[in-house]
């Protein structure tokens, strides 16, 4: 199959779904609760809805994923699309412009294709598997930072924390091993923005597929490296991630292993 069609189609309903994004931006929104602290609104909804339709259209034969409406299987398909509609809910649902549509295709079960959308900053994130990442046409690549002590990180917290107060004691290793950390809401954008060089280094726990498959891609095509929070090969939907641009790989790695077996002091001894 023509991965060019794939690829275009993928733009195309990614756009699309921005632009309901951006019509109901700041509006009045009919918001209910997955979870006490996880919120899904009508437009996680209509967006995903539209993109599902423009893949049933062009290509039925394919599986589809979806954060909102689950699996969509095709025995014997060897292409599945992995769509979060609206990655960062919280930060659409509270006016913050940090959020993005999310589309990866896999291929036999590997990634193949990734967009990332993010309407309201004006950016497209975009990869193909062996072909480069991109920005709105403009090639990406990791930074080239070395030194943790200059290295800005990013990461979140996954709905559960709250109750288990996971990520917690990494969040203040690494803080002691590096310039300094970063939130934004949406894991999508977190691992883009490492691909592009904005950040060094990306680490978090509880991602689901949605959430790693297109920007999972854009990193190792921008020369990043990735793995899981033993520095071993990542497998998509299993807990914990690490993405860096390789160089601050086992310096992160490293720091979150210690982490774990360590008793959190504060000021550091």
């Amino acid at each position: 199959m023509d991965c060019r069609k794939i690829k275009k189609l993928a733009l195309e309903l990614a756009l699309a779904a921005g632009k309901i994004q951006m019509r109901k931006f700041r509006t009045v929104l009919d918001i209910r609760w997955k979870g006490v602290t996880d919120p899904v609104t009508e437009v996680d909804q209509m967006s995903e809805a539209l993109i599902i339709k423009g893949i049933r259209k062009a290509f039925p034969g394919h599986s589809i994923l979806g954060e909102e409406t689950g699996s969509h299987e095709v025995p014997g398909a060897e292409y599945q699309w992995i769509i979060d509609p609206l990655d960062g809910t919280v930060n659409y649902s509270h006016g913050l412009p940090v959020f993005a549509v999310s589309i990866g295709i896999y291929h036999q079960g590997e990634p193949l294709i990734g967009v990332v959308h993010a309407p309201a900053l004006g950016e497209t994130f975009t990869a193909e598997r062996g072909k480069g990442a991109y920005c709105n046409g403009k090639r990406l690549r990791v930074s080239k930072m070395k030194d943790p002590l200059k290295s800005v990180l990013s990461s979140g917290f996954a709905y559960k924390a709250r109750d288990n107060g996971e990520n917690l004691r990494e969040w203040m290793h690494c803080i002691r091993n590096f310039q300094a950390i970063r939130r934004m809401g949406s894991a999508a954008l977190d691992l883009s923005y490492t691909a592009a060089g904005r950040f060094d280094a990306f680490w978090e726990y509880g991602l689901k597929p949605w959430d790693v498959a297109a920007a999972g891609l854009i990193v190792t095509e921008a020369g990043g490296t990735i793995s899981n929070l033993q520095g071993k090969p990542y497998e998509i939907g299993k807990p914990g991630i690490v993405a860096t641009n390789g160089l601050l790989h086992s310096k992160l790695v490293s720091v979150l292993k210690k982490s774990l077996k360590s008793q959190l002091t504060w000021p550091p001894k």
